[in-house]
């Protein structure tokens, strides 16, 4: 029976009316989603990024705890 409960909320939160309604005040309260990217990428550490990502990729040395 949870598993049932489980179920309905999922589609009633994902298909809804009210799903769409959340959507819509959503998109106009925060504003388009290029503008948020754009603030994403104002706010990053996008050079912290790079440089994780580099170094998971093994282009950059790893470095251990206490940059070793």
């Amino acid at each position: 029976m949870d598993r049932m409960k489980m179920i309905h909320k999922t589609i009633h939160q994902t298909c809804s009316h009210e799903s769409a309604f959340h959507e819509v005040i959503t998109m106009h309260a925060e504003g388009s989603m290029e503008a948020r990217k754009m603030m994403v990428l104002a706010e990053a550490p996008l050079k912290k990024y790079e440089e994780m990502v580099k170094r998971k990729a093994r282009i950059l040395p790893w470095k251990g705890i206490g940059g070793k």
